[in-house]
């Protein structure tokens, strides 16, 4: 699972470069950045939240506003806008070691809700 998720991931990481606005200069910090930690959270659910997709797609007739559903979910879960997520996600790509670091954070805690799931299937 973890080479898995790191096979998705990597491919991201490199398509993300140094973000710059219009003009040339380093991408402004959002007014209401995501903290970090809550980035780690909302990340972890957002990949649950494509598995649940990629499976519920798989089994057949899936909704054409599946997708918008889930992440309306996930983002009233943690009480915020898609653009503060969007706009605090490209914030955090624009540091390419920090984004690699969140993503270890995220990839943890997919492999303790599995190994958690795991143990209550036995």
């Amino acid at each position: 699972m973890k080479y898995f998720i790191w096979f998705l991931i990597i491919p991201a990481l490199f398509a993300c470069k140094n973000q710059q606005s219009p003009t040339g200069s380093d991408l402004q910090k959002p007014d209401s950045l995501i903290s970090r930690r809550q980035m780690i959270r909302i990340l972890t659910d957002v990949h649950l939240t494509e598995a649940a997709i990629s499976f519920i797609k798989t089994k057949g007739d899936a909704p054409k506003n599946l997708s918008e559903d889930y992440y309306t979910a996930v983002f009233s879960k943690y009480k915020i806008s898609r653009k503060n997520f969007e706009s605090s996600f490209d914030y955090y790509k624009g540091d390419q070691e920090d984004l690699i670091k969140i993503y270890e954070e995220v990839i943890k805690n997919l492999e303790l809700l599995k190994k958690q799931g795991q143990s209550k299937e036995e």
